[in-house]
């Protein structure tokens, strides 16, 4: 769910002409559909788009380490029989959006508006 949704909707947006870094795009779609919004935001701007990605890489490192526990103990289950996928989760994520620290340069094929 925390990839195929994401993927899902990449797939729907008619933005097939953004053939940049598209392995990329198929493993982090969550990252991908955020970028988007951030160019548009941004005006496409180089630095503002690599700005959002380092703060929200800095905002999921503190929600990832937090975030899981939550229902855990809700239900009263142990978290240390969990700890391998809370950690590839946390992993994924933060691999995502350094992966999109590093931007093409865009030129008007790649404008998203």
């Amino acid at each position: 769910m925390l990839w195929g949704v994401p993927l899902f909707i990449t797939f729907k947006i008619k933005a097939t002409n953004d053939s940049r870094f598209f392995i990329r795009k198929l493993l982090f779609p969550l990252q991908y559909l955020v970028q988007l919004l951030a160019e548009r935001i941004t005006s496409n701007s180089r630095s503002g788009t690599r700005l959002v990605h380092i703060l929200g890489f800095l905002f999921a490192e503190g929600y990832l380490m937090i975030l899981p526990f939550i229902p855990l103990y809700l239900v009263s289950e142990p978290p240390e029989h969990h700890m391998a996928a809370i950690f590839t989760i946390m992993y994924y994520m933060l691999l995502g959006w350094i992966s999109f620290w590093f931007q093409p340069r865009g030129n008007d094929r790649y404008k998203t508006k």
